[in-house]
């Protein structure tokens, strides 16, 4: 009786086990250098010194308008609060909010914008969110004046449907008025506009 043999098949598991190897290894050696996400900005806490307690709406308004008064010679009631929203000033859109000295590169800092307007002007005043550090802005948006709608609208006798002309309809017995004359039309929009 013959007996077979084979051999060992060792030889065949090495090179597998080679290669498993090998691709663990470039798979850590290249974890981090493909990312699709930016760097973690820094997060700028105010420090405690700064931070004053109580409503921040009010702190950053009574602050706002002491320094619009000392800029602009009025009474520190004159000026109207426009707007009071939650922003976050970064390196990238810094606002009026002093930049840090303590961070360079990437940051954050949670904080406020407020807007307060004064003899048509917008003025606007950004801060973290401690609301003791800010800043008045430097530049102020004007308000352009609107020329009134009856001078740029033009008036129309025909009934026909004139879809390139616009009608402005100041009452509710413009817009009966309307569509009682325009069979072919009718008013879809309805805008609320105040004019000073």
């Amino acid at each position: 009786m013959s007996r077979i043999t084979t051999p060992p098949k060792t030889h065949h598991r090495f090179p597998a086990l080679a290669l498993a190897v090998i691709f663990v290894i470039l798979l850590t050696a290249c974890e981090d250098f493909y990312t699709d996400s930016l760097p973690t900005p820094d997060v700028a806490q105010p420090t405690p010194a700064n931070v004053q307690v109580g409503n921040p709406a009010e702190i950053l308004e009574e602050t706002a308008r002491a320094l619009l008064a000392t800029r602009l010679g009025i009474s520190p009631d004159a000026p109207r609060k426009i707007l009071f929203e939650d922003e976050t000033w970064t390196d990238r859109n810094p606002g009026c909010y002093p930049e840090p000295d303590s961070i360079t590169g990437a940051y954050l800092i949670p904080g406020y914008r407020l807007l307060m307007q004064y003899d048509g002007t917008l003025y606007e005043y950004d801060a973290d969110q401690g609301a003791g550090t800010g800043a008045l802005c430097e530049s102020a948006l004007q308000l352009v004046p609107v020329e009134p709608a009856r001078n740029i609208v033009r008036a129309t006798e025909s009934t026909e449907s004139d879809l390139e002309t616009i009608y402005v309809l100041r009452s509710e017995e413009d817009v009966a008025e309307f569509n009682s004359t325009r069979s072919g039309m009718a008013s879809i929009a309805v805008d609320e506009i105040e004019w000073a």
